[in-house]
Formats: structure tokens, C-alpha cells, sequence
């Protein structure tokens, strides 16, 4: 099984990838460029303690995630990205022993709860008042925060269907009160990859 600290650092150098992409478009002051730099720190501390436990990452370069025309779609998938940090740092956590490793691991959790989430939230919000009524603004942001609503119900059936608690009925009638009209299509997807996800997975053990 790969080590969890190097599966964190492999996913941190896709967001990272996908981050230095959009700041060379929208600048370095933009979020992108934030999110950039806040992902560079992340993946230095990492390297940091993986050298300190005597062990040598090898950097696998990674196919570039695609870049949406639209700065929301680009947003949207930032905001997926931030929210499978949250959900794949309860997977490591659930089985890493290393204390060291796993205050990492809180640290990163942390930072996309209470930093990256909000400041792609914000974003999304600002590209929507640009264009919308105050009305349409207003809707906009219920959907955002609906949006993250069902990221953190999703984690919470992951965790039941590992549990081996998660019903049919239960799943079924979480997809069914999806509102597609209400979440945006990148956002619905990346819902919908984390459940079959961790399905595969469960079918594999």
C-alpha cells in the first residue's frame, strides 16, 4: 500500500499543477495565484517530512487538468479539488499512525475547509454579481452553499458505505433530491465521481 504522505503529495502536485495553469492566466493576485502559492508551501512541507523519515519521493508529472473558457467552471473544479482534499484527508487519517504525519494531514484538511473553500466561494459569488441582479445574486449564493452542503453529506455516506451502514434506500434517495438545475454540472460530476468511487472500491475488497 503507497504511503499516505506520498498519495497527499501526489495529489498536491495535480492541484498544484491545475493552480499555476490558471495563474498564469488570471495573474498571480487572482485566487488562483493564492490558491498557487498557498499549494506550493503544502507541497514543500510535505517533501520536508518525507525527508525527514528518510525516505525519497520520486515526482511522477501528472496529465494537466483541463482549463474551462469560463472562470466559473474553472472555479467549480477548484472548489472539487478543495473538497477531495477533505474527504481523501479523512481516508489517510483513517489509516495513518505516525502522529507526525497526521497533524500533517489535519493541517491540509484545515486549510482547504477554512481558507480554500471560502475563497472560491467568494469568487464564484463575485463572477455571478458581476453579471446578475441583486435577485440572481442572492440565488447564486444559496446554490454555492448548497453546493457545499452535499459535499459534506456526500463524505458522510463514504463513510457509512466503508461502515458497511449505508442502505440502498438511503443512497437512492440522496440521488434522487439532487436539484441539477440548481448545481452546476462540474460540481454535480465531481458528486457523483466520489460516490462511484468509493462503490469500486468497496466492490474490490
Amino acid at each position: 500500500m503507497q504511503n499516505n504522505l506520498m498519495s497527499l503529495l501526489d495529489f498536491e502536485y495535480q492541484k498544484l499543477g491545475f493552480y499555476q495553469q490558471l495563474a498564469n492566466i488570471f495573474g498571480v493576485d487572482s485566487c488562483f495565484g493564492q490558491l498557487s502559492q498557498a499549494t506550493t508551501l503544502q507541497v514543500n512541507a510535505a517533501l520536508f517530512l518525507i525527508q525527514n523519515q528518510g525516505l525519497s519521493y520520486n515526482y511522477r508529472p501528472l496529465n494537466q487538468d483541463s482549463i474551462s473558457s469560463q472562470l466559473i467552471e474553472n472555479l467549480e473544479k477548484a472548489f472539487i479539488f478543495e473538497s477531495n482534499t477533505i474527504q481523501l484527508c479523512n481516508q489517510w487519517l483513517s489509516s495513518e499512525q505516525d502522529a507526525n504525519v497526521r497533524d500533517f494531514i489535519f493541517r491540509i484538511q484545515a486549510l482547504a475547509y477554512n481558507s480554500h473553500i471560502p475563497l472560491i466561494r467568494k469568487n464564484m459569488v463575485n463572477v455571478y454579481q458581476q453579471n446578475s441582479s441583486i435577485q440572481q445574486e442572492s440565488q447564486v449564493l444559496g446554490e454555492v452553499e448548497k453546493a457545499q452542503i452535499l459535499f459534506s453529506q456526500t463524505n458522510e455516506m463514504i463513510e457509512e458505505l466503508r461502515a458497511g451502514t449505508l442502505t440502498q434506500e438511503k443512497l437512492g434517495g440522496f440521488l434522487s433530491n439532487l436539484n441539477y438545475s440548481l448545481i452546476g454540472g462540474v460540481i454535480l460530476g465531481g458528486i457523483s465521481a466520489m460516490i462511484l468511487n468509493e462503490i469500486l472500491n468497496k466492490n474490490k475488497e
